[in-house]
C-alpha cells in the first residue's frame, strides 16, 4: 500500500516552516534504500536547454553581487523626500485632573483652506471661484443662529474635553476674537446677559451654553462652573499656541484614573475567558496567550502618561503624527529610552524596485521575542497529527529559542519587490551577535521539531496501513523531501534541499519547491492567482555570517541569501532617497502603492482592467517613521497628496 497522500501532504506543508536542512555545514545525508523509496517518477521531457537551466540553479553559488534589481518596467518618477522638521506634538505642560484632551488649530482659517486645497487634489471640494472657509462659516451661522463677525480665523482656535464622568457630555471652546471687535451678547440666539456670573448664558437647542471672555478670547463652556473651575488651566491654554496646523493631546493617566472601574471590569472579563478553558489543554494554552497579551495591553495603558496626535494637511506630502510618552518606570518610558538614539545602517540593502521595505533597530523586535510562549504555542495543539511534547521536549526546545534570542540583535531590514512576472519576492538582512551561530542554532532547533513531527505523521501513516519499509524511524529532511517526491511528482511537485556557498565558505541553505501548477489536482480559480504570484520554483533559506544574519523566501533562495551575506559588510549607499531618509530613526515602514498596483496587475484582474491608470500613477511612497527624545515615541505617517485618486478610482 502506498504512504497516504494526505499524510505527505500534511509534513510538505509543516517542512516548509522549518528552517531545518542539516547541519551548521551539512555533510550528504542518508537516503532510503533503494529498496524502500522508488525511485521519482519521470517528469516531461525536458530540452537541453531547461536541463542546463535547472543544473545551474541546484549548483552552489558564491554570488559576489546584490540579487537583480531593474524594475519590471519604467515607472513615473517619485517625488523627491521634501526637507522639513519632524511633526511638534505636544500642548501645554500639564493637565489638571479634570481634563482628558485638549486640541489647538494654528488658525481656523489655514486649516479649513489646506483640507480644501487636498479634497480639490482628489476631485471634490468647493466649485472655483467660492470661499471655503466663507461657506463654513455661513453653514455655522445658519445652524447655530450664531452672528461670528467678531471670529478671528487667523488665530489659534483652541478645544479642551473635561472629565466626561464629571461633566456629562462636555467641552471648553476658546474662540479668537478680531482686535478691534467687541462681542455683543446678541450675537448669540437666546442670550441672556451678566447670567449667573457669567458674560452670557445662552440656550442652543434646549441646552444651556456659558459664554466668558479671557484674555483676547470668548471661552464657551457647557456647565456654568467649568470657567471658575479650571480658570489658571484655561490661561495657560490660552497661551499655548500650537505647533503644526492640528494639534490633539490627550491625558492617558487621567483617563486611566477617571475609569479606574471599567478597566478593572476589563480585567475579570479577560479572567474569566481564561478560567473558562477547564481542562482542555489547547483552549488553555490559547488562553493563556490571551491572558499574558492582555495583562501587557493593561501595563501599556496604565504606564502611558500622554497620547498625542498632529496633523499637517498641506503640500505634496500630508501628514500625520502620533506621539507616545510613559510615565515614570513604566515599560513606554523604557521603550523610549532603549530607541534613543538608534540609526538605522542597512539602508543599503534595500533594493531600488522595493514595493515594501521595513527596516528598525529596536532592542527585543527581533523574530524571536518570547521563548515560553512561543514554544507553548508549538506545542499546545490538540491536532490527532500533531507530535506529543514531554517537559524535556518542551524545555530543550525553549533553552534553543532562547539562545536565537541571545544571538539576535537589535537592528533589521527586509523588503517585497517584483522580479519579472512575480511580485512576492521577499528577502531580508538582519545584525546578529555570530551569524553563523544564528544559522546552527535555528537549523538544531529545525531538526528537532523535524524529528518530532516526523514520528508522529509515521505513527498515523503506519496506523493507515502505510509499509514500515516505506517509512523509516529516522528521517533527516533530505531524506524526506524525496520521500515526498516520490509521491506527489506525479501531480507536478518536486523538492530538494538548496546550498550557496558565501566567500567567506559559510553555506547558505535551505528548501526549493518546483511545481507544476497545470498538473495540481485541485480544481480552484484562486489556483491560478497563487501560481501568479509565487511562481513555478518557490525557496526559503536562511544563512549567517560574522554579524550578520539573511533570509528570502523566492526562487534561487539560497544563493540569494549568501549574496547579501557577501554585501552586508560593505554595503553601498541607499539607492531610494526616501529610503536614505528613514535611517535617520530606528523606525520605518514604506510602501509604494503603484508600484504594489503594477506588480499585482497582471494577477488579479480587477486591477487589469485599470492598467492605463495604474500606469500614469507616480511612485510616491507611503512612509510611517519612527523617532524617540529618550522620553518620548513619535511616529510619523506621510502620504502622497497626488494620489488621492487612488482609492475613488479603485473602487470604481
Amino acid at each position: 500500500m502506498r504512504t497516504p497522500r494526505r499524510s505527505l501532504l500534511t509534513l510538505t506543508t509543516a517542512a516548509t516552516m522549518l528552517f531545518a536542512c542539516g547541519k551548521k555545514d551539512p555533510e550528504p545525508a542518508p537516503q532510503p534504500a533503494a529498496a524502500d523509496v522508488a525511485q521519482p517518477a519521470p517528469e516531461k521531457a525536458e530540452t537541453k536547454a531547461e536541463a542546463k537551466a535547472d543544473a545551474e540553479v541546484a549548483k552552489p553559488a558564491a554570488p559576489d553581487v546584490a540579487p537583480p534589481s531593474a524594475p519590471a518596467q519604467e515607472l513615473p518618477a517619485a517625488a523627491t523626500p521634501p526637507a522639513r522638521a519632524p511633526l511638534q506634538l505636544g500642548s501645554v505642560e500639564t493637565f489638571p485632573a479634570d481634563v482628558v484632551a485638549v486640541a489647538g488649530a494654528q488658525s481656523l482659517a489655514g486649516l479649513v483652506k489646506s483640507f480644501a486645497d487636498q479634497a480639490k487634489r482628489g476631485g471634490v471640494g468647493v466649485p472655483d471661484g467660492q470661499d471655503p472657509l466663507a461657506m463654513a462659516i455661513g453653514a455655522l451661522q445658519s445652524q447655530a443662529g450664531i452672528d461670528l463677525a467678531w471670529l478671528d480665523t487667523d488665530k489659534p482656535l483652541r478645544l479642551a474635553v473635561p472629565d466626561p464622568k464629571k461633566y456629562v457630555d462636555g467641552f471648553i471652546l476658546l474662540a479668537p476674537v478680531k482686535a478691534d471687535a467687541k462681542p455683543d451678547a446678541k450675537a448669540f440666539p437666546n442670550a441672556v446677559p451678566k447670567a449667573e456670573g457669567h458674560w452670557a448664558k445662552v440656550t442652543l437647542e434646549g441646552r444651556a451654553i456659558f459664554v466668558d471672555e479671557l484674555e483676547g478670547h470668548l471661552v464657551v463652556t457647557s456647565h456654568g462652573n467649568l470657567f471658575k473651575d479650571l480658570g489658571p488651566f484655561l490661561k495657560d491654554l490660552a497661551a499655548w499656541t500650537p505647533k503644526e496646523p492640528l494639534v490633539v493631546d490627550t491625558s492617558v493617566e487621567n483617563l486611566v484614573r477617571i475609569f479606574k472601574d471599567q478597566l478593572e471590569s476589563a480585567r475579570g472579563m479577560v479572567a474569566m475567558i481564561a478560567g473558562g478553558a477547564g481542562k482542555d489543554q489547547q483552549l488553555a494554552a490559547q488562553a493563556a496567550t490571551m491572558v499574558q497579551m492582555a495583562n501587557k495591553g493593561f501595563a501599556l495603558v496604565e504606564g502611558t502618561s500622554r497620547i498625542a496626535l498632529s496633523l499637517d494637511p498641506n503640500g505634496d506630502f500630508p501628514r500625520i503624527g502620533l506621539a507616545f510618552r510613559g510615565l515614570p518606570g513604566g515599560p513606554l518610558e523604557k521603550a523610549a529610552a532603549d530607541m534613543a538614539g538608534r540609526k538605522l545602517t542597512f539602508q543599503g540593502a534595500v533594493p531600488a524596485d522595493a514595493w515594501f521595505v521595513l527596516g528598525y533597530d529596536v532592542p527585543g523586535a527581533g523574530a524571536f521575542s518570547d521563548a515560553e510562549s512561543l514554544v507553548q504555542s508549538i506545542t499546545s495543539s490538540q491536532n490527532p497529527m500533531a507530535p506529543k511534547w514531554t517537559e524535556d521536549d518542551k524545555k530543550h526546545l525553549t533553552a534553543l529559542v532562547t539562545k536565537m534570542i541571545e544571538l539576535q540583535d537589535s537592528q533589521s531590514v527586509s523588503w517585497l519587490r517584483q522580479e519579472g512576472s512575480h511580485p512576492l519576492v521577499f528577502e531580508g538582512l538582519s545584525a546578529s551577535k555570530d551569524g553563523a551561530e544564528m544559522q546552527a542554532t535555528i537549523l538544531q532547533a529545525g531538526q528537532f521539531f523535524f524529528d518530532k513531527v516526523w514520528a508522529a505523521v509515521r505513527e498515523q501513516a503506519l496506523a493507515s496501513g502505510a509499509p514500515a519499509a516505506q517509512l523509516p524511524e529516522k528521517m533527516d529532511v533530505r531524506g524526506f523531501l524525496g520521500l515526498a517526491t516520490q509521491q506527489l511528482s506525479a501531480i507536478g511537485f518536486n523538492a530538494s534541499v538548496v546550498e550557496a556557498t558565501t566567500k567567506g565558505g559559510l553555506k547558505a541553505s535551505g528548501f526549493e519547491f518546483k511545481i507544476d501548477w497545470d498538473r495540481m489536482p485541485f480544481k480552484n480559480p484562486m489556483i491560478g492567482v497563487v501560481a501568479k504570484l509565487l511562481g513555478d520554483k518557490i525557496g526559503l533559506a536562511l544563512g549567517g555570517e560574522g554579524k550578520f544574519f539573511a533570509a528570502a523566501f523566492a526562487n534561487d533562495s539560497a544563493t540569494r541569501v549568501a549574496a547579501l551575506l557577501d554585501l552586508a559588510p560593505s554595503l553601498p549607499t541607499a539607492q531610494d532617497p526616501w529610503v536614505a531618509k528613514a535611517g535617520d530613526g530606528p523606525l520605518y515602514i514604506l510602501l509604494r502603492p503603484a508600484r504594489l498596483l503594477r506588480a499585482l496587475s497582471d494577477v488579479i484582474p480587477q486591477l487589469a482592467a485599470k492598467q492605463a491608470y495604474i500606469a500614469s500613477l507616480p511612485d510616491d511612497p507611503v512612509m510611517l517613521q519612527g523617532s524617540s527624545d529618550g522620553k518620548t515615541l513619535s511616529l510619523e505617517l506621510t502620504l502622497p497628496a497626488r494620489l488621492s485618486t487612488l482609492f475613488t478610482e479603485l473602487s470604481r
